[in-house]
Parts: C-alpha cells; structure tokens; sequence
C-alpha cells in the first residue's frame, strides 16, 4: 500500500511524503497509523480514493491512502 503524509506527520516517517508499506492481512486505519508511529491525536483526515474514511476501516495492499494532520495558524 502507498501512504502519503503530509505536513508535520513526515516527522514521524523520516521526512518522507510517501511511504510504502506491505501488510500480511487486513487492518484499520488506526492499526496502520500505529505502525507508522504517529500518534492518533495528530491525524486529522485519512482519505482513501478522494473520500474521508474513518479510523476504524479496513484497508489492504491495493489501497492507496492520504494522512493529514491538523493544521493550525493565527
């Protein structure tokens, strides 16, 4: 599966905007935000296909997902 991360999450993956990950089976977006170490509380969209997705579906290797963080300014 392809992530791609924006903003301050790529502090959490080496600076990277995409990282690639192989899963053996089907996991919640919550399950692949932990194993890429973000914490929960950071993420504010996980889209999947343009949508937004909730933290508890399932994704697999064929999908290809977003991760943004919240975004704040004054």
């Amino acid at each position: 599966m392809k992530i791609k991360i924006f903003g301050g999450l790529r502090n959490f993956t080496d600076n990277k905007s995409i990282v690639e990950l192989e899963i053996d089976s089907e996991k919640t977006v919550k399950e692949i935000i932990d194993i890429l170490k973000i914490p929960q509380n950071h993420v504010f969209i996980v889209a999947k296909g343009g949508k937004a997705i909730k933290k508890d579906t399932k994704v697999n290797n064929e999908d290809d997902i977003v991760i943004t963080p919240y975004i704040s300014g004054g």
